[in-house]
């Protein structure tokens, strides 16, 4: 006879996530529409729901200095701007011949003119939180170290 018990138990441990979307706005200097520019996503968890939010309150927070600072780079800084740009085409750029040099550095630094203007400021948007939850099982099973033996054993039995 081969008995097989199986024990489960199952426990739920509630986590909460909470994401909000990091942005800027700005203007071209003789332009009135303005645009806005999503930087980074931030995504923060917690044990339970006012941990989460404090934590994604303090990163956000930090993203926004991080994305003031991205858009005065590329939209007030023009040397900024053709500096950052040339560092991701040095490669390029050093193997190219002089007229096709030359075209790359125009495209660049009309590229950046035309992105200058002011920035308007950052903002975030309302922090979004979800509950997750993880399940965790336990399982424990009662089996024959060999199901041979058993077999065996109950052979033995029936010659006796």
């Amino acid at each position: 006879m081969l008995l097989c018990v199986v024990l489960t138990t199952q426990s739920a441990l509630a986590e909460f996530t909470c994401l909000s979307d990091v942005s800027y706005k700005w203007k071209r200097e003789k332009d009135e529409k303005e645009s806005e520019v999503k930087v980074i996503t931030v995504e923060h968890g917690g044990i339970d729901e006012s941990t989460a939010r404090a934590q994604l309150t303090r990163h956000v927070d930090s993203e926004r200095l991080r994305a003031q600072e991205q858009c005065s780079d590329a939209h007030e800084n023009l040397t900024k701007c053709i500096a950052s740009k040339y560092a991701s085409v040095n490669q390029v750029h050093s193997n190219l011949g002089f007229s096709a040099r030359k075209a790359l550095e125009d495209a660049v630094k009309n590229d950046c003119q035309k992105s200058q203007g002011i920035c308007l400021g950052t903002s975030a948007s309302e922090a979004v939180c979800k509950e997750k939850v993880v399940a965790v099982k336990e399982a424990a099973a009662e089996t024959p170290a060999d199901p041979k033996a058993a077999g065996k054993e109950e052979k033995k039995g029936k010659k006796k």
